[in-house]
């Protein structure tokens, strides 16, 4: 596939070698970016973990419902796939959790000082505080898809019921959701999304960045001095 993209869709012209120029440019958009990306999290850090807390919420209920419905239907028989719906409700919990922490993390909270010396100083006092703040956003994206991801899990996992139960409603329209939800099903799901929880959680708790700072410490102290 990305084959036929390239050839259908890429230029014929071949293109120009990098220069250092090239390369240095790239590396200082990037290095902006990730500034205003840090800056916009610590601007609305609350307005992301309420959503975080709500999205949360959402997949503790949608995991209710597909409890019952498969119930209702007489399809929960504790298979693979109904222990795979229960590990959906700790993956709320696990988002729960990580709204809380991005506003007051365990280890390494840096939201208060930042959000100080961004008002003092402008974009550039972001400096001392990157590496909690930017593993604290990598808290909060991996949650968000561990939540989407579990919610999309019961959507698809109850919409098969439903069909092959032949249930009331527009048949079309449970193919639909089944469609949407459908990534979620292959092999490894769980695996993948158990990683992801794992990931959110030490990066939102401050954890990630206490190791970062003692493995800094560790290497300085065992640097000789010259």
């Amino acid at each position: 596939m990305w084959a036929w993209l390239r050839t259908t869709f890429g230029s014929a012209t071949p293109k120009a070698p990098s220069s250092d120029d090239d390369v240095w440019g790239g590396l200082l958009l990037s290095v902006g970016l990730l500034f205003i990306i840090v800056r916009l999290y610590v601007e609305n850090v609350v307005s992301i973990a309420v959503i975080l807390f709500w999205t949360a919420t959402l997949v503790l209920l949608v995991a209710t419902f597909v409890f019952l419905v498969l119930w209702w239907r007489r399809v929960y028989d504790g298979k693979a796939t109904s222990w795979a719906l229960v590990v959906t409700v700790p993956f709320a919990a696990v988002g729960s959790l990580v709204s809380y922490w991005l506003l007051e993390p365990p280890m390494q909270g840096v939201l208060e000082p930042a959000k100080a010396a961004l008002a003092a100083d402008g974009i550039g006092a972001l400096t001392p505080f990157l590496t909690p703040l930017i593993l604290q956003i990598l808290g909060a994206v991996a949650s968000f898809i561990l939540l989407i991801g579990s919610v999309a899990f019961c959507a698809a996992n109850v919409s098969a019921a439903l069909i092959e139960s032949r249930a009331w409603g527009a048949r079309w329209l449970w193919r639909f959701v089944f469609w949407t939800g459908r990534w979620t099903t292959g092999r490894g799901v769980v695996v993948v999304f158990v990683v992801l929880a794992v990931l959110a959680a030490f990066s939102a708790s401050g954890l990630a960045a206490e190791w970062i700072v003692n493995v800094q410490e560790n290497v300085r102290g065992t640097t000789p001095a010259v």
